[in-house]
């Protein structure tokens, strides 16, 4: 499982979200498949801290 951490605030939350879609379809999940059993060990774990500005 893949960890990755986005921050930004709401103005980029649009491209944020492209930006995570890319890393989703492009992540080849049968080179990891071997190291874990389940779904989750195979897909990046997201986490996204928006801050409000406005």
């Amino acid at each position: 499982m893949f960890h990755i951490v986005f921050s930004s605030d709401e103005r980029y939350a649009k491209y944020t979200a492209v930006m995570m879609y890319s890393i989703i379809k492009n992540t080849k999940t049968s080179k990891y498949s071997k190291w874990g059993g389940g779904v989750f060990d195979r897909f990046p774990l997201f986490i996204y801290i928006i801050t409000f500005i406005s």
